[in-house]
């Protein structure tokens, strides 16, 4: 198999798409090799990948704020201008501005997803965004009642204990459940036989 590096397309190029207001960004301030890159990121998106329009609104905001950020802070005028560095020094500006960690890891991805793009197409000769890493999103477990404050609910429920929605006790559910499961596991009562 042969690969062949393929330039980006020129805007107004045939196979292209034009953005329009409604579609995303409008990446005319841009450096014409990164707005055709991300006019041919928007096909890729929509058309190969079939995603929403509103995913693909939200994948071209991202990497359109990247391809800005390169533009006029690093001075990138084509995609192989764009490096580890460069998207490092764009996340690190979004973490500074006290963006959300949530809302940094979304843009890594969509940065991730554009440079295995060029890569892909030949744009790119190393992709950048493989060795990008995200922020780790903390995941919390969800607040439990202490048994004093379930005992409080069920009497407020009109009973002392209560019971459960199946009419056991509830004070003597987690008991119950261990008695009943070691019977269930093979143990016998008293006077029984096993099957043999």
């Amino acid at each position: 198999m042969v690969i062949r590096a393929v330039p980006p397309p020129k805007p107004g190029q045939a196979g292209t798409l034009e953005p329009a207001a409604a579609d995303g960004p409008d990446p005319a301030d841009l450096p014409e090799p990164l707005a055709a890159a991300l006019a041919g990121f928007r096909r890729h998106l929509a058309a190969e990948r079939g995603l929403s329009p509103h995913t693909v609104r939200a994948y071209l905001g991202d990497v359109s704020a990247l391809l800005r950020f390169a533009a006029a802070d690093r001075q990138c005028a084509a995609l192989t201008d764009i490096d580890i560095g460069v998207l490092r020094g764009w996340l690190a500006g979004q973490y500074g501005a006290g963006q959300a960690r949530t809302t940094i890891a979304r843009r890594a991805a969509a940065a991730r997803a554009f440079t295995a793009f060029a890569h892909r197409r030949g744009w790119l000769a190393v992709d950048p965004g493989a060795q990008l890493g995200s922020p780790k999103v903390p995941r919390h477990l969800p607040q439990v009642l202490a048994q004093d404050q379930v005992s409080k609910v069920l009497a407020a429920r009109g009973g002392s204990g209560g019971t459960g929605p199946n009419g056991a006790a509830a004070g003597s559910a987690a008991a119950g459940s261990t008695a009943a499961g070691s019977t269930a596991a093979g143990s016998t009562a008293a006077g029984s036989t096993a099957p043999g």
